[in-house]
């Protein structure tokens, strides 16, 4: 193969992989914002009890990363993560939804 074959291949390799990277986000959009809605959420709720991402993160058992994470919504959390969290805040998981107006 020459060269150029290998440069355009390899060009056209990233450009499809661009193009599909931004279709996979357009249609994980909303998913995105419910989970930022859902963070944030937390985040007041954690504030508001003057706790720190370690601390809830301890209450929790998980790791701290993981409480950041989902306060960015960059975490999609299951039921059994949601919950932890919830009992950790001493707050019904139907209130962090009710604050997240989901």
């Amino acid at each position: 193969m020459h060269y150029h074959s290998v440069y355009n291949h390899t060009a056209g390799c990233r450009l499809i992989a661009r193009m599909e990277t931004k279709k996979a986000n357009k249609t994980k959009g909303s998913h995105n914002r419910h989970r930022l809605q859902f963070g944030m959420a937390l985040r007041r709720q954690r504030e508001k009890q003057g706790l720190s991402q370690e601390q809830l993160a301890e209450k929790a058992d998980c790791h701290r990363n993981f409480i950041g994470n989902i306060e960015r919504g960059e975490q999609n959390l299951s039921i059994d993560s949601m919950v932890k969290i919830a009992k950790a805040l001493k707050c019904k998981l139907g209130n962090l939804f009710l604050d997240a107006r989901l």
